[in-house]
């Protein structure tokens, strides 16, 4: 059978309550932990793609697919 003894209970209700949580326990700047590191990775990546983007455009002006 199933035992439900030694289950434990999600230490969060659900999204809302974690970030409370979370405010109260650590202060708002936790939710904003591996922001930096995140912004760092994606920003290169996203400026390399636009700038690709814009000059396959430039080469295949007036070229329908």
């Amino acid at each position: 059978g199933c035992s439900c003894r030694g289950r434990r209970r999600p230490p969060y209700s659900g999204a809302i309550d974690c970030a409370l949580k979370t405010v109260r326990s650590e202060g708002v700047m936790a939710l904003y932990k591996g922001f930096i590191p995140t912004v760092s990775r994606q920003g290169p990546f996203t400026v390399v793609l636009f700038v690709t983007l814009e000059q396959v455009r430039k080469v295949f002006n007036g070229v329908e697919f």
